[in-house]
């Protein structure tokens, strides 16, 4: 809830009209809140920095029929849009206040964001690209293999195969071993 320029233009009058009156907490603070230049644009950056640290943060998911890449696919459309409004509310404040060493920052910051962010749309476009071309391979249609998801591949095979997360351990004997006589 940022102070309006109506309010702070209310403010202003009452404190003309009644200078030795002082101001009330609520609004001494939007005064203050009102004296930040660009604040708006500020308020955003942070959240973007925020919100991006936060999906940075995600566990890595070790089985994909757990992953939504509808989802997926709409968070880095939603990265990529908060990133480039993201350098807009830099420049914004850069503008007004001139570079800082929390500005250049920031700036590394958002520059490696968008870089990421690219990285991460050519790895899910591959990835998509991938499986389509595997569900061809194994039978599958080409106009049919572009609207299955895949979560329900994954969920299916993982329903029909629950040893496979065994797998790795059962094959590490040697002959050998398996061999030996009891």
């Amino acid at each position: 809830m940022l102070p309006t320029p109506e309010e702070k233009h209310k403010i202003q009058e009452a404190t003309i009209c009644n200078p030795y009156l002082p101001l009330g907490s609520a609004e001494q603070f939007f005064m203050m809140l009102s004296s930040i230049s660009e604040l708006p644009a500020r308020l955003k950056l942070w959240i973007f920095k925020l919100d991006y640290e936060n999906m940075q943060k995600t566990d890595s998911i070790t089985r994909v029929s757990k992953v939504d890449f509808e989802e997926l696919s709409n968070n880095i459309a939603k990265i990529e849009v908060d990133c480039k409004e993201s350098w807009d509310h830099l420049k914004a404040i850069v503008k007004h206040d001139g570079p800082t060493q929390i500005k250049l920052k920031m700036s590394e910051f958002v520059a490696d964001c968008a870089e990421r962010t690219f990285v991460l749309e050519i790895i899910y476009q591959r990835v998509m690209t991938g499986f389509q071309r595997f569900l061809v391979w194994l039978g599958s249609p080409l106009h049919l293999a572009q609207d299955i998801k895949v979560q329900q591949v994954c969920s299916t095979i993982s329903e029909f195969c629950p040893g496979m997360q065994d797998l790795p351990r059962t094959c590490t004997t040697t002959d050998s071993e398996e061999h030996k006589p009891p």
